[in-house]
């Protein structure tokens, strides 16, 4: 009798090892399988924005080329960047933000932001339109930041007709490096707004940017006023 409970407890150890051990194979495998599926999701995405940063090199041909009937109410890329941003920010929630494939993700992403902003500046200076440009820099592990991006993400939402454009101050994307040097963006003024070529060191609240977007867009204000 007493020889037997030894070797029953040995045999609940040994089960709960090899069920234990099976769990731990199946979690490896799902793993393995979700994140092969994200990374195929994500060069599948990275192709489309080569696609469409080779797209706004020939809008931008055609600009300086064509009548400004053809472009004034052309959205140009704005509505691909809108899709793109909310993707990005999907898969940085999903994986590391400093995952390799999602730096390469966000510098086609930047790339692809610099060439809608010099499209809608060529457009402006050709054809007379006044558009309303947010660029906002911003830098990772910055708690100002993060609050100023829930303000733009909040109040971009009322404005459709407004032109925002976010970018990584640390990127080493030639482009990006060069905008914020034309700009005089500094680091120890971060998070920073530019809106419409005026600066605003350390961002704004969500009551000085809305009080800011109603005297620059007073048709989409009237609109937000009448929604609210």
């Amino acid at each position: 009798m007493n020889n037997r409970h030894p070797q029953i407890d040995w045999q609940k150890y040994l089960i709960v090892f090899l069920i234990t051990l099976g769990i731990f194979l199946v979690a490896i495998y799902l793993s393995s399988s979700f994140s092969n599926k994200r990374f195929d999701q994500m060069r599948v995405f990275q192709d489309k924005l080569a696609t469409d940063i080779l797209s706004s090199e020939a809008r931008f041909s055609l600009l300086e080329r064509t009548s400004c009937e053809h472009f004034v109410d052309d959205a140009l890329l704005s509505e691909e960047l809108n899709l793109f941003g909310s993707r990005l920010a999907v898969m940085e929630k999903h994986l590391d933000k400093d995952d390799p494939a999602v730096e390469q993700l966000k510098r086609y992403y930047s790339l692809l932001q610099v060439k809608d902003y010099i499209l809608v500046d060529q457009l402006a200076d050709k054809c007379g339109t006044e558009p309303v440009v947010i660029l906002y820099f911003y830098e990772k592990d910055c708690e100002e930041c993060e609050s100023q991006e829930y303000v733009l993400e909040n109040v971009s939402k009322d404005y459709s007709g407004l032109h925002l454009y976010s970018f990584d101050y640390n990127t080493e994307l030639s482009a990006v490096r060069t905008l914020i040097s034309i700009l005089g963006v500094r680091e120890d003024n971060l998070p920073t707004l530019i809106i419409n070529k005026k600066v605003y060191s350390e961002g704004l609240k969500e009551k000085e940017l809305r009080e800011l977007l109603s005297d620059l867009l007073p048709e989409e204000k009237m609109i937000v006023e009448e929604n609210g």
